[in-house]
């Protein structure tokens, strides 16, 4: 499994546990460059959060070694097929300039029930476009539910599929839906590793009263066996052998520094996390949270 970047913090405040804000110019490019320097294969950034695609532009060098993985817009909402296939690729036209790349190795769609509409294979048409026309070398889907997966496997079989996993949040691994997309030959890449940041706080936002006592739970199994939050966060999700990728997102280059640390020291550690699992979707699934 390796390490992917995510860049939501480097264009807006971003998570449940983020006590640092946004990172300046100078500390986004001592963070890729301590990501690059670690063998970090990955960006995932999206045209939705803020200017963070912008933010890259000005910070990565002509020659970088990253994967660049972007996203579109929301294109549903009552638009027409003609609108939305525009919105796409004009969208599209903008991130490879606000990043100033000439391609980009994947594109998803941030948001999948845009497939599912009377325009969807029109939508998924058009991003193929891209492939073919050398501007995108993997096209899929970001997804939350294995209602979702099953959804867009009905409309077309993406390149690569991010979807979310964690200690707490194994409904896609339990669903067979991981095992069943790598079958497939597709690309994984998974995110909410850290669920936010929630799997590193020793002291949960009231809203997550209602799993308190699973929260004592794992951190006392914490204490038993030794390890770090972010170690068993990242033990866990390198031990799923259909996992290509592990997005984790940082705010400053000592969050990374300790993130690449504890991934070394989680390499080979297979402790069992099947207990720790919530079912809960309320708890696991950030765009549900309510903490305001």
């Amino acid at each position: 499994m390796k390490l992917g970047l995510g860049t939501v913090q480097f264009g807006v405040p971003y998570g449940v546990s983020n006590t640092h804000g946004q990172p300046d110019a100078a500390e986004v490019k001592r963070i890729l460059l301590m990501a690059e320097n670690a063998g970090v294969s990955v960006l995932d950034t999206a045209t939705s959060y803020g200017e963070a695609e912008a933010t890259l532009g000005q910070s990565l060098g002509p020659h970088h070694n990253f994967a660049i993985v972007t996203k579109t817009p929301v294109l549903g909402g009552g638009r027409t097929v003609g609108e939305s296939i525009d919105i796409l690729r004009s969208t599209f036209e903008t991130s490879l300039r606000r990043m100033k790349q000439d391609s980009v190795y994947g594109l998803l769609l941030h948001q999948s029930a845009d497939l599912f509409t009377p325009e969807g294979q029109r939508i998924a048409d058009a991003m193929l476009e891209l492939v073919e026309n050398g501007l995108v070398q993997k096209i899929g889907v970001s997804v939350y539910t294995a209602e979702e997966i099953d959804g867009v496997l009905n409309v077309f079989t993406p390149d690569l599929v991010q979807l979310p996993l964690s200690i707490f949040d194994q409904r896609l691994l339990c669903s067979g839906h991981l095992a069943m997309l790598k079958s497939r030959g597709m690309e994984i890449h998974v995110r909410s590793v850290f669920l936010q940041g929630l799997m590193l706080m020793e002291s949960a936002p009231a809203y997550f009263q209602p799993i308190r006592g699973h929260m004592e739970r794992y951190a006392e199994f914490l204490r038993q066996t030794g390890m770090s939050r972010i170690e068993a966060a990242l033990s866990f999700v390198s031990a799923v052998p259909e996992v290509d990728v592990a997005i984790v997102g940082v705010a400053c280059s000592k969050e990374l520094a300790e993130v690449l640390s504890a991934h070394e020291r989680a390499k080979g550690r297979r402790e069992n996390f099947a207990a720790f699992a919530i079912e809960d979707e309320s708890m696991v699934n950030p765009a549900l949270w309510k903490l305001h």
